[in-house]
């Protein structure tokens, strides 16, 4: 059964699309000067993801989501990695987990729910 990931955008990735996930450190300044850190999980994709912008190209990566922490980007890393381990005939969504969530739901469609 195919797996499909819901970003924290809402948008819908199909596995099966998917040629890497990959953290990224990211790097920026505050308004107040200071250095801020962020996390993000990203996916390359097979085939470019239309871009609504004119001006930019389509991309073939896709943010999954960003976090403020590298132990809380760990920990949906590990989240993730066991979801794709399991071989379930239910379960095919993952939602990923929105900054601050530390036990997100896995599962929009679990066997206990019908």
């Amino acid at each position: 059964m195919s797996k499909t990931i819901l970003t924290q955008e809402n948008v819908f990735v199909n596995y099966e699309n998917v040629i890497s996930i990959v953290p990224v450190c990211l790097e920026g300044e505050a308004d107040n000067g200071e250095t801020v850190t962020a996390y993000e999980l990203s996916a390359n994709v097979v085939a470019p993801v239309p871009n609504n912008d004119i001006e930019s190209p389509d991309e073939t990566t896709i943010s999954l989501g960003i976090y403020s922490s590298e132990e809380e980007l760990k920990l949906v890393i590990k989240k993730l990695t066991n979801w794709l381990n399991e071989r379930k005939d239910y379960g095919c969504l993952f939602k990923m987990p929105l900054e601050g969530e530390l036990k997100p739901t896995q599962y929009l469609h679990d066997k206990q729910e019908k």
